[in-house]
């Protein structure tokens, strides 16, 4: 138990004591969407995965909006995928750790799933 916490004498500043020693408090959390983060390892054995209309992009590519795609219902941009997977996350960790962040939890990571076109 916190020595914070062991002093309290109120409700109120157990509550207090319980927010302090949090380690979010104060924390620095990144979002990362996976799909553009970092490069994908074999962007190239990936392409099977992203049958037409998706498309996988060369990694250089600036992502921009597209056209309606009348017979998809969704405009061509929302199909457009870079390949950036969890592997990739994990190679840039470094970088994370250089901008002072300290937590990345799951629910920063951008889900990860089919679209359904």
């Amino acid at each position: 138990m916190d020595l914070l916490y062991m002093k309290a004498h109120t409700l109120e500043e157990q509550k207090f004591a319980q927010r302090e020693a949090d380690w979010r408090n104060g924390a620095i959390v990144y979002q990362v969407f996976v799909d553009r983060f970092a490069e994908a390892a074999n962007l190239d054995g990936k392409r099977h995965l992203y049958p037409h209309p998706r498309r996988l992009r060369h990694w250089s590519e600036t992502p921009a909006a597209g056209p309606f795609l009348s017979e998809e219902h969704v405009y061509s941009h929302e199909i457009d995928f870079w390949g950036g997977d969890l592997q990739s996350v994990a190679s840039r960790m470094g970088y994370l750790v250089d901008l002072g962040g300290c937590a990345l939890p799951e629910p920063h990571l951008c889900r990860i799933h089919q679209p359904q076109v």
